[in-house]
């Protein structure tokens, strides 16, 4: 890991989301926030993690392009709840990207956080690996729910 400083999660995916609207115009018109104001700051590597959230952005984009009401929402907040796995961080925040494509197949399941696993027929199935790395390094987890017509 590089080097670790205070990040405000709410302008970390502000700041992945303007990037990717700079490279994609289409995405300025889909993307939509609902942001936690309250969150604290929490330590990491803010270039990896931004690359984190680029990455999930990415997908989301791909997922949905060329649908007429297409819509990504990037979310953040508190996860109290049981859905919180390891009470190792004590700071457990939340950040989603939710989508309205057509969702991950069924045969791929958690394998998704695989080397070499995609959907795409030109993509590389690294994307969401790395990712998934990166968030264990920051002592969290990446995870998915998905159906035609929402995946987050």
């Amino acid at each position: 890991m590089g080097e670790q400083s205070e990040i405000n999660l709410n302008r970390l995916a502000v700041a992945a989301m303007e990037s990717l609207t700079r490279a994609d115009g289409d995405a300025g018109s889909i993307l939509r926030e609902g942001f936690d104001p309250s969150l604290p700051n929490v330590l990491g590597d803010r270039d990896l993690l931004l690359q984190v959230v680029l990455n999930l952005l990415r997908n989301a984009l791909d997922a949905v392009r060329g649908q007429a009401d297409a819509r990504i929402r990037v979310e953040t907040r508190f996860d109290t709840g049981p859905k919180s796995r390891t009470g190792a961080n004590s700071t457990p925040l939340v950040l989603s990207v939710r989508d309205n494509g057509p969702g991950i197949p069924d045969t791929l399941g958690s394998g998704i956080f695989t080397p070499f696993v995609t959907t795409k027929p030109a993509g590389e199935g690294l994307g969401l690996a790395f990712a998934a790395r990166v968030a264990a390094l920051h002592d969290g987890q990446l995870d998915y729910e998905s159906q035609p017509g929402q995946t987050v």
